[in-house]
């Protein structure tokens, strides 16, 4: 393992941690903002604005590529694939990069990855984290620019995933990581895994992309002691982790752990990503239960009012599939109780159009229509109840009013 400096750099030697210091030529190049990556045990520099390439070899960095500062995948994700360099995306001149690039040894240009193969694509990103795993990429978390306004930097909170064999995009869904872990925290690659280290929260983030799942742990307390360098590493089984000496001191010291040593008490444990074809599913669920719900009050409502009689024929009454005829007489007396609350025999008695009758005889006349009306509804509905109530007034008792009982009907 190397440790850069400006004009040297130390050799460690990671079986039994022994160190030396050596010389290099720099070739006035300052490495600090530069990205190392290193493929068939060679190591390379790459240049964050721009297409450079530098290779340090023989303890010596030389440029190797013939390409310029292009300025247009700035905080591309770079990643090996193969023994090859690769970037994806990137920002410039107002917007993202949502394709890959990979470096020709050959040209010692950079090359397009074709996607011919794709329906869709992503949007593009610059800052994503990715994640090689047997011969498929992933590409999640970063930012992007507001599709309408390029001006306005958003999160990107969805996951892609890019098939290299077929040549293919497919977007798997949106992760469940919180707002910034992928932008200010350290993160450790390893295996089909990822970790990320948060200070602030005192919590780990680890994420398993071949289980899909997302598990937080409490920090331990040699994570909390853990550099701010993001130079910590995975090498052969082992987690290689820079630690401050002490919290107040400048010196770093190398240690290495197990997985089982690093991670602190589980908090919390979810999915890593909603998949598109769970939310589409979860979306037609609940359509399904909205249809179901609106079915369900059409049918109440339909029988509701199927259960309740019907006036709305003339000379009619409809109960269920059953009816009954009344006269025109009869009708008017029923429509009159419905309407009202309840009614006296002077309401009554001028509907039944009897004017060469004395008051008595039209009294006895009115009382056995209103049984008639009443006999007809209560067979209608098969009730032992009277539908048509008789009462005395509460204010004078020799007054008697009559009411029907209106919850029996449909007056919609």
């Amino acid at each position: 393992m190397y440790l850069f400096y400006t004009n040297k750099l130390i050799d460690v030697n990671l079986n039994d941690f022994s160190t030396k210091d050596v010389l290099y030529d720099s070739s006035n190049i300052d490495l600090k903002y530069f990205i190392p990556v290193s493929v068939n045990f060679k190591n390379y520099f790459l240049d964050p604005l721009g297409g450079g390439v530098y290779l340090f070899e023989n303890y010596k960095i030389k440029r190797i590529d013939t390409s310029y500062k292009h300025r247009m995948q700035i905080e591309s994700s770079v990643f090996t694939y193969r023994n090859g360099i690769y970037k994806y995306g990137g920002y410039g001149f107002w917007s993202n990069r949502n394709f890959i690039t990979k470096f020709n040894f050959e040209t010692n240009q950079w090359d397009f990855v074709t996607h011919l193969n794709s329906k869709e694509l992503p949007s593009g990103s610059h800052k994503s984290i990715v994640k090689m795993i047997e011969d498929d990429l992933y590409v999640y978390g970063g930012l992007k620019v507001n599709e309408f306004n390029p001006n306005i930097i958003e999160d990107n909170n969805e996951i892609w995933k890019f098939d290299f064999i077929n040549k293919v995009w497919k977007k798997l869904g949106v992760n469940n990581l919180q707002k910034d872990i992928t932008l200010n925290n350290m993160k450790i690659n390893y295996g089909n895994k990822s970790l990320f280290f948060d200070k602030k929260t005192n919590t780990s983030s680890h994420i398993d992309f071949t289980n899909n799942t997302l598990s937080t742990y409490k920090n331990s307390t040699l994570l909390n002691s853990l550099s701010s360098l993001p130079i910590s590493f995975f090498y052969k089984n082992k987690f290689y982790l820079f630690i401050k000496e002490n919290p107040s001191s400048t010196i770093i010291v190398l240690k290495t752990r197990n997985e089982d040593e690093i991670l602190g008490e589980i908090i919390d444990h979810k999915s890593f990503y909603r998949n598109q074809s769970d939310l589409i599913i979860l979306i037609v669920i609940i359509g399904s239960v909205l249809i179901l719900i609106l079915v369900y009050k059409i049918i109440r409502h339909v029988n509701k009012k199927r259960n309740k009689l019907s006036t709305k024929y003339k000379n009619k009454v409809k109960y269920k599939n059953k009816e009954v005829d009344l006269d025109d007489i009869s009708y008017e007396i029923m429509k009159i109780l419905i309407q009202n609350e309840f009614v006296v025999s002077k309401d009554i008695i001028p509907l039944l159009k009897t004017p060469h009758i004395n008051y008595a005889h039209s009294t006895r006349v009115m009382r056995d229509t209103l049984f008639q009306i009443n006999f007809k509804l209560k067979r209608l509905v098969k009730s032992e109840t009277d539908v048509i109530v008789i009462k005395k007034s509460d204010y004078d008792k020799r007054i008697k009013q009559y009411s029907i009982n209106q919850k029996l009907f449909n007056k919609s």
